[in-house]
């Protein structure tokens, strides 16, 4: 039997749907005193004013864009779960793929959390955790372009699902797909074995030369040939004198012609 499905909220327009998830759980606990029986949810919304990027950035709008978050208690699961930015981002591929099997060898992920199209953004996740009224509490931030209204002015190719020539977009559908992807995700996690395989096949620089920066000040963090990720999801970078593995965090990979 199917699991019910989650409540989901279309908004108008909001600051940021990651934003609004955080300030409902938190009234909820205001109101109950806990958040013992507040169920998941699931906020979207077309018309983002200051949607939440990576590195603390905002969230460029590309004019016509899905803005989805997913909210959910971290007990739910029973069990700890690592690398969720690439479970979610693994999952946002998969319900991509699925829907429009025409982008089947094009859509892929950067690891841990770019949706991409080749070398071009077409969106991203990111997961945010927060301890409410004693409880912890995932969110996941699903950004998605479906067309660029103006040209892109960005330090980096960027696309959307227009330009890749998709059949119409209808964001309801999209949101469908991802609330029941994502809820089969969160209630039966992959084990880390299936999760390292899923991303090999995801991986858009699977045995290519990248480097790893900051950021901010653009130091150099780590360079060498991509060669997957560990258990837990770490980066794993073999350079000239050994096998490195790069953590989840604040950090920005490219790819580079020159692996030390």
């Amino acid at each position: 039997m199917m699991p019910r499905m989650w409540p989901s909220e279309h908004l108008d327009s909001i600051d940021s749907t990651q934003r609004e998830a955080l300030r409902r759980v938190e009234a909820y606990a205001l109101s109950h005193g806990s958040t013992i029986d507040c169920a998941p949810f699931v906020l979207w919304t077309t018309r983002q004013t200051q949607g939440i990027g990576s590195h603390g950035r905002q969230w460029t709008d590309s004019g016509s864009g899905l803005a989805c978050s997913i909210a959910w208690p971290e007990s739910l699961m029973g069990q700890a779960v690592s690398a969720w930015p690439i479970r979610c981002s693994l999952v946002v591929v998969d319900c991509l793929l699925h829907r429009y099997p025409q982008l089947a060898d094009r859509v892929g992920l950067k690891w841990p959390n770019d949706i991409m199209a080749g070398r071009a953004k077409l969106g991203g996740v990111l997961i945010s955790r927060h301890r409410v009224a004693g409880q912890w509490w995932l969110i996941a931030g699903i950004g998605l372009n479906l067309a660029w209204q103006t040209p892109a002015t960005l330090d980096r190719p960027v696309t959307d699902l227009e330009s890749l020539a998709v059949d119409p977009v209808d964001p309801r559908v999209l949101v469908s797909d991802l609330m029941m992807a994502m809820q089969t995700q969160i209630l039966t996690p992959w084990p880390a074995e299936e999760l390292m395989q899923r991303f090999s096949r995801a991986d858009i620089f699977a045995d290519v030369g990248v480097s790893v920066t900051h950021p901010i000040d653009g130091r150099l963090v780590a360079q060498g040939k991509s060669q997957g990720i560990s258990a837990l999801g770490a980066l794993r970078l073999q350079t000239a004198e050994q096998l490195l593995e790069v953590q989840i965090g604040e950090l920005s990979l490219r790819e580079s012609e020159v692996v030390s």
